[in-house]
């Protein structure tokens, strides 16, 4: 079978182009994996904000490295200062969250992922997200069974503390000297506000 020139020349461009893409690539993974050893020496140096543009810039050479995104959402949660309830504070711990959420789209099992992202919604006392957030793995049929039964444990534990909280310490009566057994009695809160934001929280425990 014969081949013009033309044909023949279009394939060796072509192979070149190739070999040329993949040294680009391997290029391209060195200078990532360099990128991420000057993060990890500026993460324990304590120098934060210079790791986390080490580890962006890793990710900009190789978008596909999983251990990129986990450095950036370290750092930037290493920059959030725990009570500390500035807007740029809070803000700082919010893309932390976000950049953990990136972590959990090409991870989806990253556990340090999904419990940093629960301890910073609880850090920013945002309630109503961490609730969200827990719920979602309780009800994903995907997760293994202890995983949810540990989703749904914690939010049962939170709807007790959330009535806990709000009624005042029991009262604790000993009808006998001799082994007799306490009486433990819980006082109705002053504020109807107070006993009706209770009772929501039992009748959400039940419902789950």
């Amino acid at each position: 079978m014969r081949f013009s020139r033309s044909r023949i020349g279009a394939t060796a461009i072509l192979a070149l182009f190739v070999v040329a893409g993949a040294g680009c690539t391997l290029i391209n993974k060195v200078r990532a994996k360099n990128e991420l050893n000057e993060t990890a020496r500026s993460y324990r140096e304590g120098h934060f904000e210079e790791a986390e543009q080490h580890a962006r810039r890793a990710l900009l050479y190789d978008p596909t490295n999983k251990t990129a995104r986990v450095f950036i959402a370290r750092v930037i949660h290493q920059q959030y200062k725990p009570g500390v309830d500035t807007p740029e504070n809070i803000q700082k711990a919010r893309d932390a969250i976000e950049a953990y959420k990136r972590v959990l789209e090409i991870d989806p099992n990253n556990e340090e992922a999904f419990k940093a992202i629960s301890v910073l919604y609880a850090a920013i006392k945002d309630d109503a997200k961490l609730r969200e957030w827990i719920l979602a793995r309780a009800n994903d049929s995907n997760r293994k069974d202890e995983e949810r039964a540990e989703a749904y444990a914690i939010l049962a534990g939170k709807d007790w503390d959330c009535s806990f909280k709000i009624t005042e310490q029991p009262e604790v009566k000993v009808t006998s000297n001799e082994g007799g057994t306490p009486k433990v009695t819980y006082q109705k809160p002053k504020e109807q506000k107070d006993f009706d934001m209770i009772q929501r929280c039992v009748v959400r425990a039940r419902s789950q």
